[in-house]
């Protein structure tokens, strides 16, 4: 009998250029934040936020929650403009 297969799909968290903006909206929040914290601590997937990844090694480390920190508080850099 020939059914269908259910393939499980994998959606894609926005990765900005802003350490922690989590919704690629270019502001950090708090809830964003706390997503960071959880990451970094081993509770939730890196699939939650990869936006907290920013040297691209698959964990969040402390230096990368204060950039997300120094975001939320300052505002995210300007995003670059590629021709």
């Amino acid at each position: 009998m020939i059914g269908t297969v259910n393939t499980p799909t994998v959606t894609p968290t926005a990765i900005s250029g802003c350490a922690g903006d989590c919704e690629g909206n270019g502001h950090v929040s708090v809830s964003d934040l706390v997503a960071g914290v959880a990451i970094a601590l081993g509770e939730t997937s890196l699939d939650a936020c990869a936006a907290f990844d920013v040297n691209r090694d698959q964990r969040v480390s402390v230096d990368e929650l204060v950039q997300a920190v120094h975001n939320a508080l300052d505002g995210c850099p300007p995003a670059a403009v590629t021709p």
